[in-house]
This record gives structure tokens, C-alpha cells and sequence, in this order.
């Protein structure tokens, strides 16, 4: 039961630390991007980020999903029509014959 706890405690502190690794290299961005817009120190870039990014927060949330939405639509078209392209190039394949009732074959690389 010691172990246990000690499994859960440590799996707990590992999904803590992860969640502010990836908001620190999150705020690191934004503090880079704000010293080289503004001209400033890094730790004054990342105060004002972390201000920007805490006070626009609901802002950058439906930016995110409404890239995320634009690039699930993007993904839906290509593979729809890779499909249709292949089963046209099919369609394609078995009515091309040549003069002596042979299939041609296609080269695809």
C-alpha cells in the first residue's frame, strides 16, 4: 500500500511538472516574440506576455479551436479527395485499353 501511494504521489507531481513545462515553453514564445516586437529585456517581455497571455486567454482559446476546426476541415478535403481521385484513376485503369483488347499498364511512383 506504501508503494501504491507513493506510485500515485509521484504520478501526480509528473502530471504537475508536465502541465508547467509545456505553459513555460508556451510563455517562453510569447516572451521571445514580445523582446523582439518591443525591444525589451527578456524578463520584462515575459511579464508583459504572461500579462497579455492571462488577460486575452479566452481570446487565444477560441483562436486555437477555430485553427483546429479550419485544419480538421483542410485534412476531411485532402483525404475525400485523394478518394475520389483513386477510384477515378481505378475506373480510369480498367477502361483504358489499347488497339489489341489489352490493359495498358500504369506506371505510379
Amino acid at each position: 500500500q506504501h508503494g501504491a501511494l507513493s506510485r500515485y504521489l509521484f504520478r501526480c507531481c509528473y502530471c504537475c511538472f508536465w502541465c508547467l513545462d509545456k505553459y513555460l515553453l508556451h510563455l517562453n514564445q510569447n516572451a521571445y516574440t514580445t523582446t523582439a516586437i518591443n525591444g525589451t529585456d527578456f524578463c520584462t517581455s515575459a511579464k508583459d506576455a504572461f500579462k497579455i497571455l492571462s488577460k486575452n486567454s479566452s481570446h487565444f482559446t477560441s483562436i486555437n479551436c477555430f485553427g483546429d476546426f479550419i485544419i480538421f476541415l483542410g485534412k476531411s478535403f485532402v483525404k475525400r479527395s485523394n478518394k475520389l481521385n483513386n477510384a477515378r484513376a481505378q475506373q480510369d485503369k480498367h477502361s483504358l485499353r489499347n488497339e489489341e483488347g489489352t490493359e495498358l499498364q500504369a506506371i505510379v511512383r
